[in-house]
């Protein structure tokens, strides 16, 4: 009875964090689409939201043990493996574009959808949207929550079915697109693992997603 108690808090906990990264997003799709724009008093209440939203899931994870408050976790080789972590992630979703290439399709239904709203968004509430609360949320969803509250004896397994799960929220449409998503969790995933800090992860993510934002705007 215990261990299913147990399990059911572990879903629960889950499903919260999955509401709550959804929660900023849905409020900009809204506001995009509602064509009135965004005034600078809607864009701060949005972006306080936010704000506000990842910390207290930064407060659980630090409480949880998942991740610490200090910089101590940046050490040499853990910088390495933050720099070496980027060319590991083109190099898979440039395979992955080859197969979507060979199945007809030109881009991912779930980058598309992000490329059209950044064009009606304030550049400053995307940055906040896809550059901090994104990469926080996810890999505390799905490196360590999922991990360690429903698989705590089974960390290998814990964090596969976190990169699964990381895949399918990014709503794929073709197998090229499964091999980018599943490939980029299981680069968070292998530094979740190989240094047991959380905070790379999430450092790793930021990046990736800091240059792909930049790249969108520029290109």
């Amino acid at each position: 009875m215990k261990t299913i108690l147990s399990k059911a808090k572990g879903i629960g906990v889950c499903f919260l964090l999955l509401v709550m990264s959804q929660f900023g997003g849905t409020l900009i799709l809204f506001q995009s689409e509602s064509g009135t724009g965004f005034t600078i008093m809607e864009t701060l209440l949005i972006t306080s939201l936010m704000l506000g939203l990842c910390w207290s899931a930064i407060a659980y994870a630090y409480l949880k043990g998942w991740l610490s408050l200090s910089m101590n976790w940046l050490t040499s080789n853990h910088l390495k493996l933050l720099v070496l972590s980027y060319p590991a992630i083109w190099g898979i979703s440039l395979l992955g574009s080859v197969i979507m290439e060979s199945q007809g399709a030109t881009e991912m239904a779930n980058q598309e959808t992000l490329e059209n709203l950044f064009t009606t968004i304030p550049v400053f509430l995307a940055m906040i949207m896809v550059v901090v609360s994104a990469p926080i949320f996810e890999e505390i969803l799905c490196r360590a929550a999922i991990p360690d509250l429903l698989f705590p004896k089974f960390p290998r397994i814990g964090l596969l079915v976190g990169t699964i799960f990381f895949a399918w929220l990014h709503g794929p449409s073709h197998i090229g697109a499964w091999v980018i998503y599943f490939g980029m969790g299981a680069v968070f995933a292998f530094l979740r693992y190989k240094t047991g800090r959380l905070e790379l992860a999430i450092a790793a993510h930021m990046l990736w997603n800091a240059v792909a934002l930049a790249m969108s705007y520029l290109v």
